[in-house]
């Protein structure tokens, strides 16, 4: 007799759920191609970046690396800091307005290296929304 109850009410509480109208507003999903509107920075930089062929003449250059904002915010690049000491940072823009491009360069010391392929990193700390340490291996030829 209770679970007759029971069912009977779990089962008027089915069908009034059922029953009752659903205005459109409660199931809308509004769904967007636009980029996201609170500020945000974004830091575009290639992943590696070429220094060519060191000689014994001249064991030693710089590279500019470019680097661009795709955010809708002010970047703000915090500092480049080079894998080991054959690597430096000579300069870099500390601020990028939106949707610019800024430049970082640094210098490659490769004097007393073996001849073979070098790879040395570094790292760009900046406020990207996603990543905030972006890394880019500078790769050269020791002949």
């Amino acid at each position: 007799m209770k679970y007759t109850v029971f069912i009977t009410l779990l089962f008027a509480i089915i069908l009034c759920g059922c029953n009752r109208s659903k205005s459109p507003s409660t199931n809308v999903v509004l769904v967007s191609n636009e980029p996201p509107t609170v500020p945000y920075a974004e830091l575009l930089v290639a992943d590696e970046v070429s220094m060519g062929i060191f000689t014994v003449d001249s064991m030693k250059k710089q590279v500019s690396i470019t680097m661009e904002n795709t955010g809708n915010d002010t970047l703000y690049i915090r500092n480049v800091l080079p894998q080991c000491d054959c690597t430096e940072t000579v300069s870099f823009d500390s601020i990028i307005p939106a949707g610019e491009k800024g430049s970082v360069i640094v210098s490659l010391d490769l004097t007393g290296y073996p001849a073979d392929t070098i790879r040395k990193e570094i790292g760009i700390l900046s406020n990207d929304r996603r990543e905030r340490v972006k890394r880019v291996e500078l790769i050269g030829i020791c002949r």
